[in-house]
C-alpha cells in the first residue's frame, strides 16, 4: 500500500484482530481491524499520519488526490 511503499512504513499483525503499522524515526500507530476492509474517517486518518509523522499534505499527495 501507499503507506509501505511511499512512506517506508512496516505492517504487521497485531494482538487479536489489530493491525501495527510503524515508520523508522516516526512512530506506531495501531488500527482496529474488525472487517475485512474497514473504512476509517478522515479524523482517524490523520491521527494515524500524525502517529507516523507523516505530513497529511504528503499523503494526499501520494495517493493522487
Amino acid at each position: 500500500g501507499v503507506l509501505v511503499e511511499r512512506f517506508g512504513c512496516e505492517v504487521r499483525a497485531g494482538p487479536g484482530s489489530e493491525v501495527v503499522v510503524t515508520r523508522p524515526g516516526g512512530g506506531r500507530a495501531v488500527l482496529g481491524r474488525h472487517k475485512a476492509d474497514p473504512e476509517y474517517h478522515p479524523y482517524a486518518v490523520r491521527r494515524i499520519l500524525g502517529c507516523l509523522g507523516i505530513d497529511p499534505r504528503a499523503f494526499i499527495r501520494a495517493v493522487g488526490r
